[in-house]
């Protein structure tokens, strides 16, 4: 009313205020915020697991019964910042929506990962493991402990090295725990691949089925196919009368929790950033030799230090008249320090020396590469373990490379001359599978790049919450300016069996 405050003119009763009653929810509020880290060592998983079900439950519920959040949260995901803002708002001890894999927006992660009342209840008298919590609750039990076993991991280890408990004067590398639990996984993996069958139908029908071991990616064959590239690489180099430059190049001090010498300058950078760091770098130094036409080959490999900060070794194969330009190319990228870029001309007699009898400066980077594949010890194992950890690519090679397609023609590695002319209607296909038959990487690489282009199919999608997106699959390859296509892509499933 004019003149009359609200409180006046509910004094003197010319209004009157009316209460309706409201419907109640059960509503997820925190008074402040409340901070929270995995230092201690985990002994139950399943409790965490049951507590990350309890709270996804009740916040699904919560959202579910409001459709002008629902429309909210569609809204906002169809933009790119505001979804990856909704994907960081952590939901229970570190754990992220970003860290809920699912399609769609945040309420879909939800409705993936929803366990009902009655799951809880049966979880919370017995065990989310237990046999009355069949089929997708026990799955989603299972999923929801390896998430909360990533994030409290990734915890642990900060707040070790937060503490000065891995480096030189420590535990190396990462902690006991970390590798135990690598060397686990590896055991759990290999169980996998031995149990496991691809199964598909044929084209008249039939189920067929085919051992996962015939094809499953392991260490080993990642080592044989690292050494066969750099073969090859080697062969390619000396017929360009290139050398040889072996590089390292380590991370500035605030990347290093636990340095050998010197000041203490970290500033809370995980290794992850750390690896970024030098990626960056990279790809900038690559985009200044491209400028300055330096031709090179080569590979790099990443290692973690003793205080688990990442650091990068390169071999770089260049023409001898371009070698100091890209030294010094090296150094304006990565030279942040005195002793922050290391760079040898590595000679056969050298890489002789180095490595074994026989060796070659191809191959004298292979050692960092394939011990962490190949070796078992407690040093390979703990680098190999950091790496998963915080998910950062051990090795990679310059240039654009072809590894998926070339990975896609050992299928035809076997066949002969005529069977290839049978099976392919276009000679590019034919020439690019001799090319893997004759292990020559680097030619199947510049042929491919020249003439196959990669075949995105695109299917619209609408995920259960109405949100809408596109979903790219890659079918395969094609021969560029013709309709000749190779086909990778196709319908099949896994199917384990522990009991055998």
């Amino acid at each position: 009313m004019p003149f009359v405050s609200d409180e006046e003119a509910e004094d003197l009763g010319f209004i009157k205020i009316i209460k309706l009653p409201t419907p109640k929810f059960n509503v997820l509020r925190a008074n402040k915020k409340q901070e929270f880290s995995y230092q201690e060592k985990i002994e139950n998983y399943a409790t965490e697991a049951l507590a990350l079900a309890k709270t996804i439950n009740r916040l699904f519920d919560y959202l579910r019964a409001d459709e002008y959040l629902k429309q909210l949260i569609l809204v906002a995901s169809a933009d790119l910042k505001s979804k990856s803002e909704l994907n960081s708002i952590e939901i229970y001890k570190n754990v992220r929506f970003s860290d809920l894999r699912c399609s769609g927006t945040v309420f879909d992660k939800l409705y993936e990962f929803f366990v009902d009342d009655e799951g809880i209840r049966y979880a919370s008298d017995r065990s989310i493991y237990g046999k009355e919590n069949e089929g997708k609750d026990k799955c989603t039990f299972r999923r929801l402990a390896k998430i909360v076993k990533a994030v409290a991991r990734k915890q642990r280890e900060m707040h070790l090295l937060k503490n000065r408990k891995i480096g030189w004067n420590d535990e190396a590398y990462c902690s006991n725990e970390l590798l135990g639990y690598q060397r686990e996984k590896d055991i759990e993996q290999q169980e996998f691949i031995d149990n496991t069958e691809i199964v598909y139908t044929d084209d008249k029908g039939k189920e067929q089925k085919i051992p996962l071991s015939k094809f499953a990616l392991t260490d080993e064959r990642k080592a044989s196919e690292i050494y066969m590239k750099v073969k090859d690489l080697e062969k390619v180099a000396e017929s360009k009368g290139y050398i040889a430059l072996f590089t390292t190049f380590t991370c500035p001090a605030e990347f290093h929790s636990n340095p050998k010498s010197g000041r203490n300058c970290w500033d809370g950078s995980t290794p992850r950033e750390a690896s970024d760091w030098l990626s960056t770098r990279l790809v900038a130094l690559n985009k200044d030799r491209e400028r300055h036409e330096i031709e090179t080959l080569g590979m790099w490999c990443k290692e973690a230090h003793k205080d688990q900060c990442v650091h990068m070794h390169s071999m770089f194969f260049v023409r001898p008249d371009q070698a100091a330009e890209l030294i010094a190319l090296i150094h304006k990228h990565y030279s942040h320090s005195e002793n922050a870029v290391r760079i040898v001309f590595i000679s056969d007699e050298e890489a002789k020396k180095s490595v074994k009898k026989g060796a070659s400066p191809a191959t004298y980077i292979t050692k960092y590469v394939i011990k962490s594949l190949r070796e078992k010890s407690d040093e390979s194992m703990k680098n190999k373990a950091v790496a998963r950890l915080w998910g950062y690519r051990m090795y990679g090679f310059f240039g654009k490379t072809q590894t998926i397609l070339w990975r896609a023609f050992d299928r035809f590695f076997d066949k002969e001359p005529s069977e290839l002319m049978i099976t392919f209607t276009n000679i590019v296909f034919v020439q690019l599978a001799k090319f893997r038959q004759d292990g020559k990487f680097w030619a199947f690489c510049e042929y491919a790049n020249e003439f196959i282009q990669t075949v995105i199919i695109e299917h619209d999608e609408m995920s259960w919450s109405g949100f809408e997106f596109i979903r790219k699959v890659k079918w395969g390859y094609r021969v560029k300016g013709t309709d000749d296509c190779l086909q990778t892509k196709f319908e099949c499933s896994l199917r384990t069996n522990f009991g055998q």
